[in-house]
This record gives C-alpha cells, sequence and structure tokens, in this order.
C-alpha cells in the first residue's frame, strides 16, 4: 500500500510541508520505509497574529493542492497554491462573523471544494455551510437532547471531517472527566452531520477505551482520521497501546500499535 502525507509544521508561518511517501507491503509488516520527496517553503505574508486558524487538510483541485488559512484582521480564508507558494484566491467569512465574533469563537473549517466549505465557529453549537462568494447556504443547530451541556470543537487532533454527505465534528460534553468519569465518557467522541437529511440527522460516532470509566487520564482529546476505503473512524488515546477502529458506534477492531 502507498500512502501520502502531508504534513504541515504549524508553529512557523514561513511553513514547510513535508511530503512523504509511506510504503509497505502489508499490515502484518513490522519494518515501514519513510521516504522524504520534496521539502517545500510557504511564505504566507502576512503577520502570524491575524492568522486564527489553518486547514487540517489539503485539497486538489485538477492538478492543483492547496492548504488554507483564516485571517482574524479580514474575516477571510486565503487559498494557498501549495506548488507555487502563492495565494490564488480568498473566502469571506463576513456573513458568519455577523453571527459569532470570530474574536470569541474561532473559526475552524473543511475545504471540500471552492464552493463547499464547512465552518464551526469553536467551542460553538452551530455548523455552516457556506459557498466561494461567502454566502451561507445551510447552517445545522445541534439543540441535542443530552443531560448536561456541550459544544462542537476543532480540535487539531479531531478536526472536522467531511465523507460521504457527512461532517464529522468533535463533542465535548461540558463535565469534569475526572469526578464524573462514567458521565463524561459515556458520550461518544463524535458526532456525524448527514448534510442532507433534515429529521434524525446526526448520530455519534467513535468510543471510548473501558479503562477511561473507572481512572483518570490528562487525555480526553483523543487523535482520530478516517478509513479513505470504508469511513470506519480510527482513534488512538495517548493512555493505550493499541488503535481502536469504530463503524459508528461500534467497536469492529482493536489493533496494536506500539511505538
Amino acid at each position: 500500500m502507498k500512502k501520502l502525507v502531508i504534513k504541515l509544521n504549524k508553529p512557523y508561518f514561513n511553513t514547510f510541508i513535508l511530503i512523504i511517501v509511506v510504503l509497505f507491503n502489508g499490515c502484518k509488516q513490522k519494518n515501514q520505509v519513510l521516504t522524504s520527496l520534496k521539502e517545500i517553503q510557504i511564505d504566507f505574508n502576512t503577520p502570524k497574529h491575524n492568522i486564527c486558524t489553518f486547514s487540517s487538510f489539503a485539497f486538489s483541485e485538477g492538478d492543483k493542492e492547496y492548504i488554507a488559512y483564516a485571517s482574524s484582521k479580514n474575516k477571510t480564508i486565503y487559498l494557498v497554491d501549495i506548488w507555487k507558494n502563492k495565494i490564488e484566491d480568498s473566502i469571506s467569512l463576513k456573513s458568519i462573523d455577523s453571527i459569532f465574533d470570530f474574536n470569541y469563537y474561532t473559526p475552524k473549517f473543511f475545504i471540500q471544494n471552492r464552493d463547499s466549505i464547512f465552518i464551526l465557529p469553536d467551542e460553538t453549537k452551530t455548523v455552516f455551510l457556506i459557498n466561494k462568494t461567502g454566502k451561507i447556504i445551510n447552517r445545522w443547530e445541534m439543540n441535542l437532547n443530552y443531560p448536561f451541556n456541550y459544544v462542537l470543537s476543532g480540535f487539531s487532533t479531531s478536526p472536522m471531517y467531511y465523507n460521504n454527505n457527512r461532517i464529522y465534528i468533535r463533542l465535548v460534553p461540558k463535565i469534569d472527566p475526572f469526578r464524573k468519569k462514567r458521565e463524561y465518557h459515556n458520550s461518544l467522541p463524535d458526532i456525524a452531520i448527514n448534510i442532507h437529511q433534515s429529521t434524525d440527522f446526526y448520530k455519534g460516532v467513535g468510543g471510548w477505551p473501558a479503562k477511561y470509566f473507572t481512572e483518570s487520564y490528562c487525555d480526553n482529546f483523543p487523535s482520530r482520521c478516517f478509513s479513505n476505503v470504508n469511513s470506519n473512524a480510527i482513534y488512538s488515546f495517548c493512555s493505550e497501546d493499541s488503535l481502536y477502529i469504530y463503524d459508528n458506534a461500534v467497536l469492529i477492531q482493536k489493533i496494536y500499535a506500539k511505538s
């Protein structure tokens, strides 16, 4: 199997993207070979205090690839051509900033394409879909019937992700995870919003290892990605030596992956 990984070194704004090809012949093979192909320096040409958030994923159109960042000063998302090191386009966020002040709610986002951009004002309960002109096309208010308060969040370890008509977002209970372990971890770590349904449009995704219900860990922010084969959610927990693979909320496999 061959996988292309693009790593964005976020702490630096003269950013380096390292493109790596990971080669391995099968999941049972122990040795993996990492080959560096190219190092690309991208200059965002703006002070770092004007950059409030990055896209967690690159996206492509034709033979071009882009990364994106949001400017807190201009209330705008800028699309940067990775290979040309050049801003090619921009999308206004002013329609959403008029509803949620981005000085308090950082705009996390996922770009499916230029006309389908999902925006989450971080630590709120609302998700927006905008087009390339910045017009709000749809919005989802998550008024879930839970016995506790909660927010949606775009943690870098489990960022927003779109696949198969669903947008996946981290759900964070406003509960002390140490004093109320069972109540906190009974809530699934993610929700999936079906953008084409008006009723029963969401479902819980993922789960927690059993020991989180009885023991305390400073690890309530698992890393999460998705299989590009079957859309299963894959979770990594700092206190665990295995990967947990879920089909929605059903644990289907646990794979030993100690580093």
